[in-house]
């Protein structure tokens, strides 16, 4: 989504008008369409099951090089407007673990993780000092393997564990859309619905499923918006307003 300098610099702007204003963040910094890129140049297949990247050695070596060159420049633009800013893995906190996920089918993804458990205490002392954490989502197990987390999935179980008043799920389009129209409201019983399933695209269903599991977990706002213009997070904080979709609980 912030694929490009320009991007990363309006969102850093934003961030950075709204931090003036006492709003605190953290960030976890996906990088989806660029690993795909990249393992198409490197020849190495790309393939996804319910929305996630079976994960291969190979494959997340590549997740792991561009997730931490993304979530570099970021941090880099924020630190450019002023901010103080720490781009580091999932891992390298100490505040989340995470194991091995399986799929309910049981189909193996291969290094794909999912989060057991997030200790906020970290992510509250660094936001408590006015840093913004920029975290990529590369997560580890008790015995240090290491694993591809998907980025909505993380962040939806961080603003879970903070009960943070807001989550924003930041992507390429106008929204949850059905029927090429961007639904402006779902309550999370209508995301068990079959029949709405069946009108999704695979990408936005694990962004759905991590809304979902934070709304149900007490965050106060969330949102999936598109965030390739930074003024919908600013309407957001600013008024309220959402340009995508709220999912309420």
């Amino acid at each position: 989504m912030l694929s490009g300098q320009g991007s990363m610099r309006n969102f850093a702007s934003a961030v950075s008008r709204l931090s003036s204003k006492s709003c605190r963040f953290i960030i976890v910094n996906g990088g989806g369409k660029e690993i795909d890129t990249l393992c198409s140049r490197l020849s190495i297949d790309v393939k996804k099951e319910q929305g996630l990247r079976v994960t291969t050695p190979d494959v997340l070596d590549v997740v792991q090089m561009t997730l931490a060159r993304k979530s570099n420049e970021l941090a880099s633009a924020l630190m450019a407007h002023g901010l103080r800013s720490l781009p580091v893995p999932a891992f390298a906190l100490g505040a989340v673990r995470c194991r091995k996920k399986v799929l309910p089918n049981g189909r193996d993804l291969g290094y794909v993780g999912e989060v057991e458990d997030v200790d906020p205490t970290v992510l509250l002392s660094l936001v408590t000092a006015r840093s913004i954490p920029v975290i990529y989502p590369i997560g580890s197990d008790s015995e240090g393997n290491l694993y591809n987390i998907n980025a909505d999935e993380l962040a939806a179980d961080i603003a879970s564990s903070l009960r943070a008043s807001s989550l924003l799920l930041l992507t390429d389009v106008p929204g949850v859309m059905i029927n090429s129209t961007v639904v402006p409201c779902i309550h999370v019983s209508e995301l068990d619905d079959p029949l709405l399933a069946g009108h999704l695209h695979d990408g936005i269903i694990p962004k759905l499923e991590s809304a979902k599991r934070a709304a149900r977990s007490g965050v106060g706002r969330v949102a999936i918006i598109d965030g390739r213009r930074s003024e919908n997070i600013e309407n957001f904080f600013t008024e309220g307003k959402i340009v995508g979709t709220e999912i309420q609980n």
